[in-house]
């Protein structure tokens, strides 16, 4: 994270604002008090005394996004922050929900349980080039993933069942793999939730479309759930996939669903032939397509991962 991020820095959660911005998409802006840059200068870039996140996600009126791998705040709090800063996407996390390391009252960092001053030095050494993997506090040698569904989000009315999904299977397509098998991978995926025993959930599809995900529509959403390649939105390079959900607070209800496949880091080692296995440094399509649409249905993992505690 220190060598894909602009900045590192020490800060106090001041002030959270969900906003409405073009197309129907809702971010909200995180404003940070910096305490300490551990990389980067805030004065060289005008930052100082404050710090403006753009997280996607939030609520405005009476609708909610949630916006994929994007991290939750609460005003007050302190946390290690590690930030990209692009001309177009503003300040944002480097890699999601991993990029904000907690600060505890009596100055420990959570995930790494080293006092913030240690943690300094080693964010220090890591921007020079000095630190080892193994010396990593935040290197466990596993990939990191998500925990186990756990909690219903929010879910689909009845009269919305079955559930109409589409695929854009060729725009950004990784030339290694066949519209088809795209195609494949993803009716897979759908068919394995629907034969989940003791559960209530149905498909119309995946049919085929030409549009690219319509992610960060929410107060104006489509309507349409789609699949497609390619991230809308600032994101790392340990980000797979992302599902953007659709909430009706009111109603309790999903509006729209959207999963977008990572290209730009990963394009060229997805495969649908059974050899994306753990370690291998390939990704299987088929089951990071099953984990994104158990977000489709509703469900949560137990991990603060979003804006808000579903």
């Amino acid at each position: 994270m220190t060598d894909e991020s602009d900045l590192v820095l020490v800060g106090t959660v001041r002030q959270l604002q969900s906003c409405l911005v073009e197309g129907g998409s809702v971010v909200t802006l995180v404003s940070i008090a910096p305490e300490q840059w551990l990389k980067g200068d805030g004065a060289l870039v005008g930052l100082e005394p404050w710090v403006t996140l753009t997280i996607r996600g939030g609520v405005f009126g009476r609708y909610r996004l949630a916006g994929g791998t994007s991290p939750e705040f609460t005003v007050g709090e302190r946390a290690v922050l590690f930030l990209r800063d692009e001309a177009r996407q503003g300040i944002y996390p480097t890699q999601g929900f991993q990029s904000k390391l907690s600060v505890t009252a009596d100055e420990i960092v959570a995930g790494s349980d080293l006092p913030l001053r240690d943690l300094w030095e080693v964010v220090r050494r890591a921007s020079q080039g000095e630190l080892s993997r193994g010396e990593d506090p935040l290197d466990s040698g596993l990939a990191i993933v998500e925990s186990a569904f756990t909690t219903l989000a929010a879910k689909w009315d009845m009269s919305d069942v079955p559930v109409s999904v589409f695929i854009n299977a060729d725009d950004g397509r990784p030339a290694q793999l066949t519209a088809q098998e795209v195609q494949q991978a993803s009716t897979s995926a759908f068919t394995s939730w629907e034969a989940v025993a003791d559960s209530f959930i149905a498909f119309d599809g995946p049919n085929s479309t030409s549009r690219v995900s319509g992610a960060d529509g929410c107060v104006s959403a489509d309507g349409f759930n789609d699949t497609s390649w390619g991230i809308s939105g600032g994101h790392g390079s340990n980000t797979l996939a992302v599902t953007i959900s659709c909430f009706d607070t009111i109603t309790d209800t999903l509006v729209d669903v959207d999963v977008e496949i990572d290209t730009d880091h990963v394009g060229g080692e997805w495969r649908v032939d059974g050899s994306g296995a753990c370690a291998s440094g390939l990704f299987d399509l088929e089951t990071v397509l099953l984990h994104e649409y158990g977000h489709l249905i509703g469900l949560r993992s137990p991990v603060r991962r979003s804006l808000y505690t579903w």
